[in-house]
């Protein structure tokens, strides 16, 4: 389909400048955003800055990054036969500009460039140059044996031009690099005849179809067996290229061998153990297909939120969940019998018996959301409401989103139960909220009752939007919040009931332990398993609970895997410091620290693995689930109790490797694990106090920077066991942070900090005045204005008794401190006061400028954009444009030469310019500005979504005010915004409502009532959340109008 219309568009008289920027970008290997800039300048000047943008989010873009697209590969024949568009001088022009930005390719990408470039605008002379040149890649293969090379062919197959590739040359480079990567390309497969192999290593025509499109091989589940082939419905899809031979590899779950299928007819494959399978096709691409039935319903540990270009929601799917004791449980293993056990036992029986009520409502269909606590709790809540369900005839599924890299799985409606169905979504908060909902309303509308438990550690707005969706469709709607306080389990025979869980499971007798000591109840469920444990294994040494636990699973190791426990117990080390790892950054991290000797033994390790813990989503994490990962953090690396398995030595050496920065930085994944292990050590602090004085404030020392890239939780645990010292230690680290992300924790941080330090003996101005400053940037990056402006006016009071003596060093920071007070004033509502401040930083700066006999500064610049805010405010339209006009004059000057630094600054002024300019009836000016802002936004936030969200929504919001067509431009701007706002809800949620008004008069001007209704009423509601009045009021009387002109 996509063909075809990408046919009919190449066939206009005049295709779209979107259509024209694909074809002119055909024969690049990497198109980056500044070479999407760069052509469209050089070979297509007529076209707009928005051309770059349609082409960026086209549907001919098959895979896209935050600075880098790539063409989908099946339509890059079709695209490079319409370079014909170009005449002489254009190709020029666009090969220069290609070679301008790609100066510093590799040799390899611009090897194939030059080589598509020759075949695709050479004619025969060019075609036969394009084949002479891969013979240097052959030669660099044949006799340097660079592998290297031989890589860059597995990922070039889908790109070389067909003739290329096809050619002697082309088959003949192949060839040689399977020499190299025999398992990548195309090894050969065991128990076909030779025939077969041929038609793997040999170009064969496979037919007409095959020369043209993709094969689309679907795979699904259908009881237990593995479904493979083309025509198959449902399940995952894989597109192999047309050269790429139906063949896939396939490594069953746990075990070290593989075995080659042919998919040139639909294939049944039952394997031979349950879990996860993994398909390998002979381009070297991976597919993990989950296992159709689940035995849990939380969600995977590495979570990936999918958004279509426009926010369409994507395809998701619910997996049925089958609570059965599992064989590992069944054979005795320690950890696995410690999960049924909490997944048994009722963590807070009040909260279940409140769960169980809800269930047997009298109603056909009801959403509740399950929130607070921790997330372990929340989990094991959930798990056991659900398992103790489908005991009373509830069928139970999970709702999943899945890897882009597995493709989708079909969201069918799942089959019922006799009470009928119930759906777990762990992590709801995380789900874009358009694919929420898309999944909760195909599901809710039939007949069938249905139950649907959301977790999430809080109701946020998003929770709004679904309350909204469903007010009026007899759906019911409930909150449960789960309280801190550990509840109350009074049950007498607490203990008694753990042991017959374990005995139940295990398959043995264990009535001689219902009647021991139970101690306290928080520790029954450790204390009850280790003792059966000790009776059906035999006693491990006078130990704590938890510590007997994790020398048992050693034992079971060394017992069920005796030639992998060494490596296993370290790996399980490494995993749990570093959770979720990565299967990828697991093998590469366990070549680096000694665990194998080379990647041939990496999927005997891996194996072992499986067959002990469970694999979700590719990640590692095996001991998450059953709450032991902190108690075997502190008996490693505190206790050095070499009884768990691990030399404490090596795990020593392990963490100080983190801090040294030694880890192998070449994968972007390897060094975000790093991050990680901030987190796993921050969550073991708040139980092992040794934790965080031996390792978590060393680390955080030595490597403050990790923080950001761990995230606000783990900023808020570290803060939390951080002196004066480490505190400045990290502010100083995170000051100029610009995730927006992060800015609520920064904000705690440098409160934090403040008190710590007001405390201290040595108070006054040089002391307080920078303090107060950055306190009250973080308190206004967070979207905390009241508190901003307590801090700023502090720091503007230190500041003017500084300024006294040292006029030239504290007058920009004091004006520095007047623009933020005055934005913060104008925010607030007190235009007169914001006025008059501003005023005062504008009247200082221009006379330390003369002064100094400067160039206007960037200060001066904020004092000005703000100054005309301010004006504007107060209703001195004309004299606020000027203001505006001089300081985007400033900024820009200074983001000609510092760009990182200026560019935000002058983004923001940009918009800010477009809207005096609007209200001085200049339509031009404004126009013009609003979309250099969007131009300029977008090339910032794709350098950096988190950082400069904020302000490409502004852009767009203000260039939708502007321009007749609204309603695409407002809507960019609302999903913007609801990002923004679920990553920092005080900060944006104001911004999200205030753009949901504007959306929803778009959407009625544009002639769509019900949505413009559906956007006023969540604006309302977060009006009403944020306790704006005069924003509510003008809403509720727009909404309460357009009923009337309906009715």
């Amino acid at each position: 389909m996509i063909r075809e219309r990408l046919r009919a568009e190449l066939s206009r008289e005049r295709p779209r400048p979107d259509v024209l920027l694909a074809v002119a970008l055909s024969t690049a290997t990497r198109i980056e955003a500044e070479l999407v800039r760069e052509v469209r300048l050089a070979v297509l000047p007529h076209l707009d800055v928005g051309a770059e943008s349609d082409f960026w989010f086209s549907e001919w873009v098959g895979a896209r990054q935050r600075q880098v697209v790539a063409l989908r590969p099946d339509l890059l024949e079709p695209l490079r036969a319409r370079l014909d568009l170009f005449d002489a001088r254009a190709l020029a022009a666009l090969r220069a500009a290609v070679e301008r930005v790609h100066v510093n390719l590799s040799p390899a990408l611009a090897l194939e460039e030059q080589v598509t470039w020759l075949a695709c605008t050479g004619g025969e002379k060019g075609l036969s140059q394009a084949q002479a040149l891969l013979r240097s890649a052959s030669k660099a293969i044949t006799v340097e044996l660079r592998d290297g090379v031989a890589g860059w062919v597995i990922d070039a197959m889908s790109r070389l031009p067909a003739p290329v590739l096809h050619s002697n040359d082309g088959w003949h480079l192949v060839l040689n690099a399977r020499k190299l990567r025999s398992d990548d390309i195309s090894a050969e497969p065991k128990g076909m005849d030779r025939k077969v192999i041929e038609e793997i290593l040999v170009p064969v025509a496979h037919g007409g179809a095959d020369t043209t499109m993709r094969r689309i091989i679907g795979v699904r589940w259908d009881d237990g067996v593995l479904v493979l082939g083309e025509g198959v419905e449902g399940g995952i899809t894989i597109k192999l290229p047309h050269h790429v031979p139906p063949f896939v590899e396939v490594f069953d779950n746990g075990s070290e061998r593989s075995r080659w299928l042919s998919l040139r007819k639909i294939t049944h494959y039952r394997p031979k153990r349950p879990g996860a399978v993994r398909l390998r096709t002979l381009d070297g691409r991976v597919f993990e297909i989950p296992e159709a039935i689940g035995g849990a319903v939380h969600a995977s540990p590495v979570l990936v939120q999918v958004e279509g270009a426009q926010g369409e929601p994507a395809r998701f799917w619910l997996q049925p969940v089958r609570f059965e004791t599992g064989g590992r449980a069944r054979q005795g293993q320690p950890v696995a019998l410690l999960m049924k056990v909490l997944d048994t036992i009722p963590v807070d029986p009040n909260a279940l018996t409140r769960l169980h009520k809800w269930l047997a409502r009298d109603t056909r269909s009801a959403i509740r959301l399950l929130h607070g606590w921790t997330e372990e709790h929340r989990i094991r809540l959930a798990t056991q409401i659900a398992a103790e369900s489908e005991q009373h005839g509830w069928h139970v599924y999970r709702g999943r989103q899945d890897p882009a890299a597995a493709q989708w799985l079909r969201a069918d409606k799942p089959q019922p139960g006799s009470s009928g169905v119930l759906l777990v979504v762990d992590r709801a908060d995380s789900w874009h909220p358009q694919h929420l909902l898309g999944m909760l309303s195909a599901l809710l509308d039939d007949d069938t009752p249905t139950r649907v438990l959301l977790l999430s550690p809080d109701a946020g707005h998003w929770w709004n939007a679904i309350t909204r969706s469903f007010e009026a469709s007899g759906v019911d709607l409930g909150v449960q919040k789960l309280l801190p306080e550990q509840p109350h389990r009074a049950s007498a025979d607490l203990f008694a009931a753990i042991v017959d869980v374990v005995a139940d499971a295990a398959g043995e007798d264990l009535s001689s332990l219902r009647a021991r000591d139970r101690g306290r109840a928080e520790d029954a469920e450790l204390t009850a398993v280790a003792a059966a444990l000790d009776v059906l294994k035999g006693p491990v040494g006078k130990t704590g609970a938890a510590k007997a636990v994790l020398r048992h699973e050693h034992l079971h190791r060394e017992q069920r895997e005796s030639a992998h426990a060494v490596q296993l117990a370290a790996l399980v080390l490494l995993a749990t410091l570093l959770r979720p790892l990565h299967v990828g950054v697991a093998r590469e991290l366990s070549l680096h620290f000694g665990l194998i000797d080379s990647e041939d033994d990496w999927r005997p390790l891996l194996a072992a693995y499986e067959r002990l813990y469970p694999l979700d989503q590719d990640a590692l994490d095996p001991l998450g689930r059953c709450q032991l990962a902190d108690h075997l953090l502190a008996g490693v690396l505190v206790d050095r109790d070499a009884d768990l398995g691990v030399d404490p030595g090596w795990a020593l050496g392990l963490v100080s490797s983190i801090a040294a920065g030694t880890f192998p930085r070449e994968d972007p994944d390897v060094a975000k694990a790093e991050a990680h292990a901030l987190t796993a050590l921050g969550h073991a602090a708040t139980r092992f106090a040794k934790i965080a004085t031996d390792h978590l404030k060393p680390l955080v020392r030595a490597r403050p920077g990790l923080l950001a890239a761990a995230g606000a939780p783990t900023i808020l645990s570290v803060v939390g066991h951080a002196d004066t010292d480490l505190l400045d230690v990290i502010s100083h680290a995170l000051r100029d942070e610009p995730d927006v992300r992060l800015a609520p924790a920064i904000a705690e941080l440098e409160d934090l900090l403040v008190r710590r330090r007001l405390r201290q003996a040595d108070a006054g101005p040089v002391r307080d005045a920078p303090l107060f400053l950055r306190l009250a940037h973080s308190q206004a990056r967070a979207g905390l204005p009241e508190a901003a402006l307590a801090s700023a006016e502090r720091a503007t009071t230190e500041y003017r008794r500084l300024v006294l003596t040292e006029p030239r060093v504290h007058t920009p920071n004091l004006c520095e401190a007047l623009i933020l007070q005055s934005e913060l004033l104008g925010e607030l509502d007190f235009p007169a006061q914001a006025l008059t401040v501003a005023e005062d930083a504008e009247t200082r700066l221009r006379k330390l400028q003369l002064r100094q006999w400067a160039r206007p500064n960037a200060n001066l610049g904020s004092a000005l954009a703000n100054l005309g805010r301010q004006k504007a405010r107060a209703g001195n339209a004309p004299n606020a444009l000027q203001d505006v006009l001089q300081a985007v004059r400033i900024l820009r000057s200074l983001a000609a030469t510092q760009s990182a630094e200026y560019s935000p600054e002058l983004a923001e002024a940009l918009v800010n310019l477009a809207e005096r300019a609007a209200e001085a009836h200049r339509a031009d000016l404004a126009l013009s500005a609003a979309q250099e802002a969007v131009e300029l936004a977008e090339e910032l936030y794709r350098k950096n979504k988190w950082a400069h969200i904020h302000r490409y929504a502004a852009a767009r919001a203000c260039l939708a005010s502007l321009v007749s067509d609204a309603l695409p431009q407002v809507e960019q701007a609302v999903e913007l915004y609801r990002r923004a706002a679920q990553a920092s809800s005080e900060r944006f949620e104001p911004h999200l409502a205030a753009t949901l008004v504007q959306y929803a008069r778009a959407a009625h001007h544009a002639g769509h009532p019900t949505t413009a209704i559906k956007a006023l009423t969540e604006a309302i509601a977060l009006w009403e959340r944020r306790e704006r009045p005069a924003e509510l009021a003008t809403a509720v009387a727009l909404r309460d109008l357009w009923a009337d002109e309906s009715a």
